[in-house]
């Protein structure tokens, strides 16, 4: 395994790292080098920002699990503290208020990139005489240096839909294929050249291989349109082979139909179909569908599947996703408007400060819509609970706080202009008279 060590004057480390000589000398894997090559800039940044002149140690070691990294150097008082403090911020899911001068932006957020990247690191310093002796230890994991080379997001112009049959018979060859799914599994979601190298015999033949190597492009490169294509034959080869089709499958189908491919009408079908052999998940996705088209002949159908959607959010562990269901919750029943209903349900995602602003692109039309409807109680509880969401989005407030526009006042241009035209189309695409 691999080592880099170098004991010398901080300056000269830059060009090994620049140059390509670190990862040379690591032998680092194609597939690693990118991120790994990350990960050494943010270590190198934090001793940059933080370093007086003089002689730095830094090894970076190559190890079962990935790499471990040591850096040894001269720092100051001031600035030993600080990035002490921020790192034990962030171990606490903390950030401080005091990043006021460039030094404090940039090791806040080469802590912030390391902590998310390292399944360890550590930072101390000592004081010797009347220096500052800092240390930083880090452990990244393969996992997290992983990345596949992705190329254009369509499908190769040569790609047959239509399902294969193997040379001999399916039987002679069923317990090889099971080992190579078995195989392929163990790489699913962590080493995408291997799972397709192992399973590049059987696409077009085998049903799982087909549906794995398109859930490993729709679920960990963002590549539905490739997906799209392995997904469809995959559909082939269970037709033929009379094998019933996982909820799953239609489910990504459906989304992709909806979200890259535009056609509401075939991703409606989709989820439809998933629905009928137990995808739960599409209830919601379905009211989504019909809320997002403005389809108002749907918005009671659209409601029960928000009351039956909203039954297994509580169950969702992915903290994220939930919170988009209580979204796509809310909103339908905004749009129905049942206000209580509504109310509670926007309650999971309106208090989560961090999550609204990750996602302001979409709570920004569940606001508009709000406005739309001018519901008052709606709309105080709103301000009076959610100050922050007052502050984020000020123009939609001021829409509606604003009866009569006063052109000289500067609050009612750009932004306020832009948001009284969305409203505007949020009240014809829904049919809101009032």
């Amino acid at each position: 395994m691999g080592v880099f060590t170098y004991n010398d004057v901080n300056w000269k480390v830059y060009s090994n790292v620049n140059n390509g000589t670190v990862l040379n000398i690591l032998n680092a894997k194609e597939e690693h080098r990118s991120n790994l090559f990350g990960f050494l800039h943010n270590t190198l940044g934090i001793m940059n920002y933080t370093n007086k002149s003089g002689q730095i140690f830094y090894e970076i070691k190559e190890v079962d699990f990935g790499y471990t990294m040591t850096l040894n150097w001269t720092s100051t008082k001031l600035k030993s503290e600080t990035t002490k403090y921020y790192l034990d911020l962030l171990n606490n899911q903390s950030k401080p208020t005091d990043l006021t001068t460039d030094w404090r932006n940039a090791i806040f957020g080469y802590l912030q990139r390391l902590v998310n990247d390292c399944r360890k690191i550590d930072y101390n310093f000592v004081q010797e005489a009347k220096e500052y002796k800092a240390n930083l230890y880090c452990e990244i994991t393969y996992e997290k240096l992983y990345s596949f080379p992705k190329g254009e997001d369509k499908p190769d112009e040569n790609f047959e839909v239509k399902a294969q049959r193997f040379s001999v018979p399916h039987e002679l060859l069923a317990d090889l294929i099971n080992e190579n799914i078995e195989e392929a599994l163990k790489y699913f979601g962590n080493d995408h050249q291997k799972l397709f190298d192992i399973l590049k015999p059987l696409e077009s033949k085998e049903f799982l291989a087909d549906f794995l190597i398109g859930a490993t492009y729709f679920m960990y490169l963002d590549m539905p349109n490739k997906a799209y294509s392995y997904f469809q034959r995959a559909i082939k080869i269970a037709e033929e082979n009379r094998i019933q089709l996982p909820p799953v499958l239609l489910d990504f189908i459906g989304s992709i139909e909806f979200q890259t491919l535009k056609n509401p009408e075939e991703a409606e079908q989709s989820f439809i179909k998933s629905m009928l052999i137990g995808n739960e998940e599409a209830f919601l996705k379905l009211a989504y569908l019909y809320l997002q088209q403005g389809q108002n002949d749907k918005k009671e159908i659209a409601l029960s599947f928000a009351k039956m959607g909203e039954q297994i959010l509580p169950y969702d562990e992915d903290e994220s996703h939930r919170l988009a269901g209580y979204h796509i919750v809310a909103s339908v029943y905004l749009w129905n408007e049942e206000f209580d209903l509504a109310e509670q349900a926007h309650s999971y995602f309106l208090k989560n400060e961090t999550w609204c602003e990750e996602y302001a692109d979409i709570i920004k039309p569940y606001l508009l819509l709000a406005i739309a409807y001018d519901n008052t109680n709606f709309i105080t509880n709103i301000i009076t609970d959610y100050i922050f969401v007052t502050k984020k989005f000020p123009a939609i407030f001021d829409v509606w706080h604003f009866d009569t526009i006063n052109p000289f006042d500067k609050r009612f241009k750009g932004d306020f202009i832009e948001t009284l035209k969305l409203l505007e189309l949020v009240k014809e695409m829904y049919k809101i008279n009032n």
